[in-house]
């Protein structure tokens, strides 16, 4: 209803007063202008005032009341409409706005308009207002019938004014409501376009390579070639049928029979009828991306979002969740990107294909990318895959491997018939003569027989054909023409020369003669350019190829188009447009000697990658600064960076991304020089730090690991290689390895973590500058001396590891462990590949089969089975003896046998194709460890003693006796003259059997049980874990043990790789460990307790903190500088809790078997010790003074289950009263947390396996109804918190900075925080304080 309504007058209200309406409708007037303020109606403030000055002169006028009275209702109607007419435009506005989430525009012309009628059809009113006398009473009575006709004549003005008014507001209103859905569709519209764009913008920040067809093209298919092997792809490609045997077609043929060219016309007709699901074609390289396996999967999720739109909501939603991860291999990339994003696509989906073009020149590994690609048979819907390649051994090879044999179908271009290709390349040629060449028809008529004759040389070669027809493009000149076609036909190939090679030789001869190339600028260029399709390791453009082999964009278009015929470019955009051999076949003639006999065009890839190296560091020495992205705040993680793939398209050109990314390859690849040791020199001391920051901000960290590891290992056999450099990449190595996480996250981070926490290094020398960042951790312990040797903790499990291997070829490790899964890692990254599922029991051994494909695993439920990791289904097949608990397990080294232990009593032989297990058990013996001899002949086990046995009889030849416990693990050397053994006893022992009497060397140093030995492969080293929690490195022919290594926890298996440099362990800290073996440690800690710390407290006035730990030590440290200040000594086993009193004089332990003791803080000495019961063992793991410094609380867990309290306000320290700790039906449980309230009335405790969480009054031993979030949220605030590596703010969860697995807290308690001081004690017994105030501006 509008403001006005109100003061309508009928026809009963027509003798109402008219002052009353009059004012009724100033108001209405008013409101109608000041609206006019915030809710505009054009041309209100022209009409309002007219109609102000009627009613002024109504008001002055008291003759006449009855056409007064008319003349009112009139104006009233049409103020009401007035108002009614802006109360609608307001809502519309109003729905408007709503709708598109902001201040809208809505188009007001109309109204306008409508307003400005309104005012014309009003004009007048006012003069003849004005003219209204409004003199005396008397002199108003003497005129009133002349008063009265005025006002009647006004009133009709208004009336009628009404009237065209009335009309016309209804169309104001339909034109609103059209104006708002056109704005809405408007909006929609902007809306899905952003939308689209955002979902660009998740796409693009996927890694993918330019690898599509229409990357590769270059050249146009002819029709009416291929007609038969086209039709029967074409169908298959179509078929309805989705059967595993359909899926997979491998077109296969010798290079040059015009394989790429048949898949490039197959992916255009399928992209036509939409059945192209993605394409990757392979380009031979060292390390681009096109040359390798390592972007495939990405690449095809890429384009299954953009060319299927039934794929795109489900990969977009599954890249959203990729992004996340540090990096990924092969097999995560395609469960996570193309798999599980498809996996509830319908069988009646139409037909996808993807084609991989040239597998032959990829680098990597065919058989894995073959057996993953079969994985997709899995899907319900028909997902194809067309590879084609020549029949190398390696494509046979993993086509074989991968099991296609039976589940694909085979086309050998070999077998069309030569008749058929003639004709097909005759038909070509007669095509292109006569229709794109422009002297075509000419030289026919001169050379009637070309042909014919091109097609003989040809011997079946389409590129051949495409060679001769490229160098005779764009020849506009009859004679020249004619001049290189006859160059061609009269061209002898020379001995040991092909055809092809005769042609190249040709053609290049035809671009550039002996004088061209003898002078020297053109030599440079041409040969530049030539190079560039070799050494460089992605297809670039025009504007990556110049800066870096430093040509002009003139002078290399210039020969561009000189060598047009074996080198394509993109004429139309030859800026962008990428640049590429015509056929893989020149590239590798030129680069080969013996067949590219013109010294002029040899290509000495040494020579080219040197120059390219110079070039690459040049560009990254010159451009790499720090936050090279300009990130307003550069600790803003990755994710929440908004659109950064623009951010790195604008800030890092494209060259300088081509130089961060291969210039390793390229200085690996050449002859060193001093200008590249100087440039190396440069960037490692300067720019090595902003180059991973780079690498970060392109999601390529991940080559850096590959990068410089491969830079070291190249850089050691330079002669007079320079220390410094030497040990700056190394650092820089360790480094991402060791911050990988964070750095892939946030770049800022190796300001923020990595630099502040790295061990003191060359790197850090160079570098800590750098680190002068405000908001930052800082190390105020003591930093390490070196690296640590652990290069790698892979963490995932989540039960102990019981068992370790490498694959034959290193590039994998395999975990099996108590959580009933078996893990494949990256053996150089670290980064977990895949997990096995399938065992509902413990897991005792893993190990990849010597074919490096398959992993068999044993476990406690009794099975052996065999897994094909890269299988959809990984699980092949159980493989079980039958023979109880399967404890150990072992193969042969040909991989043709098994051999198992078991609890019962069984030693079993089988065949590991037929899994056909022998009748009757080699031996009777239960045994936890089982080896075979390198031949294969000989079997060990052990229980106490070691046994060896016949393999074929199972008869006994050996029998070493010495161990005084039982035999943990045991190995035959690899010449099988000597045998290593393990046990309980807490030694290593090495048996010499090749002699009799039989010799033992006894190793000591373990102080707990030895889990399990290994003998490296040269014979010189052993390596021992121990539930001592450490490893232990001997050398075989001294028994010196070289090195000592550390887990937070019991080590239960060790490994050494091939070649002796790395070493895996896994351990009941859930952790799987790579040790680099040329760091080698001694037993000695240097910050800390020498066993895992199991609390850290910090003293009322934080001047001083407390560790307790598992070695028997209590440290008191200085937290201004990370010191110890003293060390007490007193307790005869390990230490479990720590608290000081609330006067910080007294510091209270818990041990583990000796109760408490009570000491003097300032001096360390004991002042009491407290036992509660007569028990030889009374343990306590929590502890903690009251507040009022009243009580001493401690306890332990279910073996004793009270609270108990000593008055600590006395020197008796006499115990006082003791509260039962309900566990209820709990079988095993401990006190975890025990904390007094803030006013020392009520404790409480938590704890630690079934999680009970309890309060009681003190003072009244009475159990309170108090939660865990009620009790914790009126006690002391703890501003940080540490969750997956990373500190936070309690408050916002803010991720600060990261931190090392080596620091971080074992156990709960052995993490403590006040104020911006953070400690943590870690299981391998290292303390570290950080200090982390710089961050309160941000927390």
């Amino acid at each position: 209803m509008s403001c006005f309504s109100s003061f309508i007058l009928t026809k009963e209200q027509i003798d109402h007063d008219i002052d009353i309406a009059l004012e009724g409708i100033d108001k209405a007037l008013d409101l109608l202008m000041e609206a006019s303020d915030y809710v505009p109606l054009p041309g209100a403030n022209k009409v309002v005032p007219v109609i102000q000055s009627v009613v002024q002169m109504i008001k002055q006028t008291r003759a006449n009341d009855e056409t007064a009275r008319n003349l009112v209702k009139s104006i009233a109607q049409l103020v009401d409409l007035l108002q009614k007419t802006r109360e609608e435009v307001e809502a519309k506005i109003k729905e408007v706005d709503r709708l598109v989430g902001r201040k809208s525009d809505l188009d007001r012309s109309q109204i306008s308009a409508t307003m400005d009628d309104l005012y014309k059809d009003l004009d007048g009113v006012r003069d003849k207002a004005d003219r209204i006398p409004r003199e005396t009473f008397i002199l108003k009575c003497l005129q009133s019938n002349k008063i009265a006709s005025k006002l009647e004549g006004i009133n009709g003005q208004i009336t009628e004014a009404l009237d065209k008014f009335k009309l016309k507001r209804d169309n104001i209103t339909a034109s609103l409501v059209e104006h708002m859905d056109s704005m809405i569709a408007e909006m929609y519209k902007m809306q899905q376009e952003s939308k689209e764009d955002h979902d660009d913008d998740i796409l693009l920040q996927l890694p993918h390579a330019d690898a599509g067809y229409q990357a590769a093209d270059h050249g146009d298919f002819l029709k009416g070639t291929r007609v038969q092997l086209l039709e029967e792809l074409e169908a298959w490609a179509t078929s309805p049928d989705s059967r595993p045997e359909s899926r997979i077609f491998l077109l296969s043929g010798a290079a040059g029979m015009g394989k790429s060219t048949l898949a490039r016309e197959v992916a255009r007709r399928l992209e036509h009828a939409k059945h192209l699901g993605a394409s990757f074609f392979f380009i031979r390289s060292t390390a681009g991306d096109l040359g390798s396996t390592r972007l495939v999967f990405p690449t095809i999720a890429y384009q299954l979002a953009a060319l299927c739109p039934d794929f795109r909501p489900a990969i977009l939603k599954a890249v959203k969740e990729y992004r996340k991860l540090p990096s990924a291999q092969l097999g995560v990339q395609l469960e996570r990107l193309i798999l599980e994003p498809l996996k509830d696509t319908t069988p009646g989906h139409g037909p996808v294909i993807i084609i991989l073009d040239a597998v032959d020149e990829c680098s990597d590994d065919l058989v894995q990318l073959f057996k993953l690609i079969k994985r997709l048979n899995d899907l319900h819907f028909p997902l194809r895959t067309l590879i084609t390649g020549r029949p190398e051994f390696q494509v046979e090879h993993a086509v074989k491997r991968a099991g296609y044999t039976n589940l694909m179908k085979h086309f050998e271009m070999e077998h069309i018939p030569p008749e058929v290709v003639d004709a097909d390349i005759k038909l070509f040629l007669t095509d292109r003569f006569q229709e794109k060449l422009y002297c075509g028809p000419e030289l026919l008529e001169m050379r009637p027989n070309a042909i014919d004759a091109l097609t003989q040389q040809a011997e079946q070669l389409f590129v051949y054909a495409q060679v001769v027809v490229e160098a005779l493009t764009g020849q506009r000149r009859v004679e020249v023409a004619l001049k290189h076609l006859d160059s061609f036909l009269g061209g002898k190939a020379a001995h040991g020369l092909s055809a092809l090679d005769t042609l190249y030789l040709t053609v290049l001869d035809n671009a550039y003669t002996e004088e061209d190339m003898s002078d020297p600028d053109v030599r440079a260029r041409v040969l530049s350019v030539i190079a560039s399709i070799v050494v460089l390791q992605d297809q670039v453009t025009l504007d990556v190829l110049t800066p870096l082999f430093g040509l002009t964009a003139d002078s290399a278009i210039l020969t561009l188009k000189d060598l047009h015929s074996v080198i394509v470019y993109d004429e139309q955009n030859v800026q962008t447009g990428k640049i590429h051999p015509l056929h893989s076949t020149f590239r590798e003639f030129i680069v080969d000697k013996e067949r590219c006999k013109n010294a002029n065009f040899w290509i000495d890839t040494r020579l080219y990658h040197g120059r390219l190296a110079v070039s690459c560091l040049n560009f990254l020495n010159d451009v790499l600064t720090r936050n090279i992205c300009h990130l307003p705040d550069p600790t803003v993680h990755k994710e929440g960076v908004k659109d950064l793939a623009s951010h790195v398209r604008q800030h890092i050109p494209l060259h300088v991304q081509y130089a961060c990314k291969y210039w390793a390859t390229h200085l690996t690849g050449a002859e060193f020089s001093e200008e590249l040791s100087q440039l190396l020199q440069k960037f490692c001391t300067e720019k090595l730090l902003f180059w991973l920051e780079a690498l970060s901000m392109m999601n390529r960290l991940d080559l850096a690991i590959h990068a410089l590891s491969a830079m070291h290992t190249w850089y050691q056999t330079q002669a007079n290689h320079d220390a410094d450099i030497l040990a700056l990449l190394y650092d820089g190595y360790r480094l991402v390895l060791e911050y990988f996480v964070p750095i892939n996250t946030s770049p800022e981070q190796i300001y923020i973590s990595a630099l502040h926490l790295m061990p003191s290094s060359r790197l850090f020398e160079q570098y800590a500058a750098s680190a002068s960042n405000h908001r930052s951790v800082k190390l105020v312990s003591p930093r390490e001396d070196q690296w640590a040797p652990c290069l790698r903790v892979m963490e995932g499990h989540t039960g102990r590891v019981n068992s370790v291997a490498f694959s034959p070829d290193e590039r994998w490790i395999v975990s099996g462990a108590g959580d009933n899964t078996v893990r494949i890692w990256d053996a150089v990254t670290g980064l977990p590949v895949k997990t096995l599922e399938g065992h509902i029991d413990e897991i005792h051994e893993v190990f990849f089969h010597p074919d490096g494909l398959h992993v068999f695993s044993c476990a406690h439920d009794e099975t052996v089975k065999l897994w094909d990791p890269l299988s959809a289904s990984p699980l092949m097949r159980d493989v079980s003896p039958g023979s109880g608990h399967v404890f150990s397990l072992a193969i042969t080294h040909d991989g043709s046998k098994l051999v198992a232990g078991s609890y019962r009593r069984a030693v079993h032989i089988w065949n590991t194709e037929d899994a056909e297990v022998r009748s009757h058990p080699i031996a009777n013996v239960f045994t936890e460890t089982v080896a075979f001899s390198l031949d294969g002949t000989r079997v060990l086990g052990a229980t106490r003693n070691i046994f060896i046995w016949d393999a074929e009889t199972g008869a006994e030849l050996m029998k070493l006796e010495g161990h005084t416990e039982h035999v943990r693990s045991a190995k035959f050397f690899p010449d099988e003259s000597r045998i290593v053994s393990s046990s309980d006893d807490k030694t290593v022992r090495v048996w010499k059997i090749d002699c009799n009497p039989v010799e033992c060397r006894v190793l000591n140093g373990h102080i707990g049980r030895v889990f399990s030995v290994d003998v490296s492969y040269d014979a010189k080293l052993v390596v021992s874990g121990s539930d001592d929690s450490t490893i232990r490195l001997w050398d075989v022919e001294s028994g010196q043990n070289l090195a000592v290594y550390r887990h937070n926890s019991w080590v239960h298996c060790v490994r050494f790789s091939a070649k002796a440099d790395r070493l895996v362990s896994g351990s009941s800290d859930n952790t799987v460990r790579v040790w680099d073996l040329a760091v080698r440690t001694t037993d000695e800690v240097h910050i800390g307790h020498s066993q895992w710390i199991a609390c850290v407290r910090f003293s009322p006035n934080m001047k001083t903190v407390a560790t307790s730990s598992k070695d028997g030590l209590i440290n008191l440290w200085n937290t201004a500088n990370g010191r110890i200040i003293r060390t007490l000594k007193g307790h005869k086993d390990g230490v479990q809790g720590v608290s000081f009193s609330s006067d910080g004089r007294y510091l209270a332990s818990g041990g583990e078997t000796d109760g408490l003791i009570i000491w003097e803080v300032e001096s360390g000495d004991v002042v009491k010790n407290l036992r509660a019961t007569t028990e030889e063992m009374e343990c306590y793991f929590v502890l903690a003074f009251s507040p009022d410094g009243k009580w001493l609380a401690a306890a332990s867990g279910i073996l004793d289950p009270f609270v108990r309290f000593w008055d600590a306000s006395n020197s008796e320290w006499t115990l006082e009263k003791q509260i039962r700790i309900d566990f209820k039906d709990a079988m095993i449980d401990i006190c975890e947390e025990m904390q007094f309230s803030l006013d020392g009335r009520f404790l409480s405790i938590k704890t630690g396996f079934e999680r009970f969480f309890y309060v009681w009054d003190v003072s009244t031993e009475v159990l309170q109804n108090t939660t865990e979030e009620q009790f914790k949220s009126e006690i002391d605030h703890h501003n940080y918190e540490c969750e997956a590596g990373w500190i936070q703010s309690t408050d916002s969860s803010k991720r600060l900075c990261w931190i090392p697995e080596s620091i971080r807290a074992g156990k709960g308690h052995a993490f403590a925080t006040v104020d911006g001081l953070v400690c943590l004690g870690a299981g391998s017994g290292r303390f570290t304080i950080l200090d982390m105030s710089g961050f309160s501006i941000t927390v």
